[in-house]
């Protein structure tokens, strides 16, 4: 018989970066060839509000109101019963989820039924940022780190190191051994600087320091962003590009679901995050050969960032980012070789990624 392997995620919007590291997942499934050994399937309690990332899954989705105060009474409510019946009925051998109220279910659904099921934690976000509650982390047989500096965290909450696989996230690299098509620099005009993600003031994404050390770059230069933005962070943010005077460098693109393939031409991707969990949009441009500036921020870029692909400067110091901004304008900076910087992203292809994964759920 099969073994069944579940991967169980609440209500996600379907445009972040957890959703695209599932979506990878459920693709290197469907190219492991090893379909036929073991049975994996998505099961969302809560939906979605864009469904393509669950496309190459076989999934189960139990959709709850967006309503943020019904979604949570509908967990409380809802999600353990529905749980409850589809373990009866399905008996899976392994549950991993990104939530820990949702592992903490099946904890005790397995006690309550008996069952034999390991519960893998497999969370997406700086623990000390977005802090797990102390019980539920002692409800996860073994622990999925997307990052070293998660593990670190981990470590530091009392979870044993012998019950931590560090497994980065996978990215589309090699095509049947082919590299991902580069997305050349500008030959000619302004420097071309993109920012992609969802866009926030001073929160996570910081996008606000990005804005206060390009008003210190001299030059021809352009800074596109692609992502989602409310109407006053975009004022807050054109507020800064006005007294500056550089309002016309700056465009909004709004969020693009296959983004790369609204980009042709690229000097340098920015980061400016104060935490992450393993950004994939700088593994994404990397495979893509575009040079690479990331905050230092706690776990993900030090996992990523090389020499050989970009540079990390310390989070929030406005002074160096702008240093470095200047430098590519300016042509005097040394930028990788876009060659060299797709390399050093092999390891992280769906096929190293699927086979480490199949070596830690006992597939081989």
């Amino acid at each position: 018989m099969k073994k069944k392997v579940f991967v169980i995620v609440p209500f996600l919007k379907g445009t972040g970066g957890t959703e695209t590291v599932i979506r990878n997942l459920g693709v290197a499934y469907q190219r492991s060839g090893k379909t036929d050994v073991y049975d994996m399937r998505l099961i969302s309690f809560g939906g979605t509000m864009v469904a393509g990332w669950q496309e190459p899954w076989k999934k189960k989705v139990y959709n709850f109101t967006a309503n943020r105060m019904l979604q949570n009474i509908f967990y409380i409510i809802l999600a353990p019963i529905l749980m409850l019946i589809l373990f009866s009925r399905e008996r899976p051998d392994i549950v991993i989820s990104t939530n820990s109220v949702l592992w903490t279910y099946a904890y005790f659904i397995r006690k309550f039924t008996r069952q034999h099921y390991s519960i893998i934690g497999w969370y997406h976000y700086s623990v000390d940022q977005k802090p797990i509650n102390r019980n539920a982390l002692t409800y996860c047989d073994s622990y999925l780190a997307i990052s070293s500096g998660i593990k670190r965290q981990l470590v530091k909450r009392g979870i044993s190191d012998n019950t931590i696989h560090t497994l980065y996230n996978p990215v589309d690299i090699l095509n049947n051994g082919v590299l991902q098509s580069m997305v050349p620099r500008p030959e000619h005009g302004p420097t071309q600087f993109i920012y992609i993600g969802r866009i926030d003031f001073d929160g996570q994404k910081n996008v606000s320091s990005l804005f206060t050390a390009l008003s210190n770059v001299r030059g021809d230069w352009t800074l596109r962003l692609y992502g989602t933005c409310t109407s006053e962070t975009k004022s807050r943010l054109l507020h800064i590009a006005e007294i500056n005077h550089f309002t016309q460098k700056v465009s909004f693109m709004g969020f693009k679901e296959d983004v790369w393939s609204e980009i042709s031409v690229a000097s340098a991707l920015i980061m400016t995050s104060k935490y992450e969990g393993f950004p994939m949009i700088l593994c994404e441009a990397i495979a893509r050969g575009i040079y690479c500036i990331s905050s230092d921020c706690p776990t993900g870029p030090e996992d990523i960032i090389t020499e050989e692909n970009g540079k990390l400067y310390p989070m929030d110091n406005i002074k160096v980012l702008s240093f470095l901004l200047q430098g590519i304008v300016n042509g005097s900076a040394k930028l990788a070789d876009p060659k060299n910087a797709q390399k050093t992203m092999v390891e992280l292809d769906f096929s190293h990624f699927i086979a480490n994964f199949q070596r830690f759920i006992g597939v081989s």
